[in-house]
């Protein structure tokens, strides 16, 4: 057995409130990034368009951008 410190019923209104307000957090850190993500329900893809002379530039604006969305993840209790 288990306690749960934290989360909404499964269902409620808050659920779908809050997990529009993560969507739009996680929007704004991709866009912050110049990042393009492409979401689907409870699924983000995130992606970039490069020359082939861009690819480490990019390649690093993009584990930057990955680096933010997991640190803000983490301080919102999410995996």
């Amino acid at each position: 057995m288990s306690h749960i410190l934290c989360g909404v019923p499964k269902g409620s209104v808050q659920e779908l409130v809050l997990f529009l307000l993560y969507c739009t957090d996680v929007t704004n850190i991709v866009e912050r990034h110049g990042v393009t993500a492409h979401s689907y329900a409870d699924d983000t893809q995130l992606y970039v368009h490069y020359k082939t002379q861009e690819c480490a530039t990019e390649a690093s604006r993009l584990m930057t951008c990955i680096e933010e969305l997991d640190t803000w993840m983490a301080s919102n209790l999410l995996n």
